[in-house]
This record gives C-alpha cells, structure tokens and sequence, in this order.
C-alpha cells in the first residue's frame, strides 16, 4: 500500500498558500542588522545635551551651528550595533511594515552617548561599514611597520 505523504509543516504551508510573496534572502545589508555589525550613523544633537538651561532660540542655535563635536564637521560616526529591535514586535520580522532601532556605540565618543536610534538615522549599511573599519586597521598597521 502506498505510504501518504506527510503533512506539511506552518512554514512549508504558508509558502504554498501565497507563492507570489517574495522570500526575503538574508544578507548583510537587509535589516535588521546583525549586532555586532558597524554601521555610519547620522548623529543628531539634542537639546536636552545644553549645559547652560538656556531656552532662548540663539544659544539653541549656537549650540547645533557649532561642529566641535563632529567628526569631520559632517555629524556622521561609526557605530557598533549593541542590540536592536522590532518597532512593531507583533509583526513577523519579514513584513514589509516592520521597522528596526539600534541600540549603538558611536566609536570615537564616550559610551554615555550610546543611544536608541531609527533605521532613518543609518547613512551606510554594514557591508560599507565594516569595509571602513578594516581600511582604517591596515592603514594603521602600516603606519606602525614605518
């Protein structure tokens, strides 16, 4: 007698009840981003970071002028991706409607600046970040061996 098929599992069940939705394929730059990746992040001041208290719209204005505190003057940094999460946990990771933040270190500031931050806020995906890194590296390595 021939043996029935099994039965197919919810994963296997869900790809034959809508064959025209695209399987998303993995790789380093679709989100969300591994942790651990380093990623180029826009770095927005806040007003809660003035020190004076001051509430007029010139000292305000002073402060987000100033690029002191920038990288190149451009506000753009390299981060580590510490851990990350779902903006809306009751959808699958997938959907088209899901959104991620990242919780990241900006590299060259102090670990007080981690911060929670928006997909919107990542200038470049860990593919460009991770390859910055590793020219930063050797770029070093040679200075030392001169």
């Amino acid at each position: 007698p021939p043996v029935p098929a099994p039965a197919p599992t919810a994963p296997a069940a869900a790809a034959v009840a809508d064959p025209g939705r695209p399987r998303p394929t993995k790789t380093i730059d679709t989100h969300p981003f591994s942790r651990g990746s380093v990623i180029e992040v826009r770095h927005v001041k806040r007003t809660s970071e003035l020190r004076d208290g001051g509430s007029d719209d010139s000292s305000v204005l002073d402060w987000f002028a100033s690029d002191s505190d920038d990288n190149d003057g451009d506000g753009v940094y390299l981060c580590d991706i510490i851990d990350r999460a779902a903006v809306f946990p009751h959808l699958e990771n997938g959907h088209p409607d899901q959104r991620f933040r990242y919780y990241v270190h900006y590299r060259t500031l102090n670990r007080r600046m981690d911060e929670w931050i928006p997909a919107e806020r990542v200038v470049s995906p860990p593919s460009v970040g991770n390859a910055r890194v590793r020219a930063e590296r050797k770029r070093r390595e040679e200075e030392e061996r001169r």
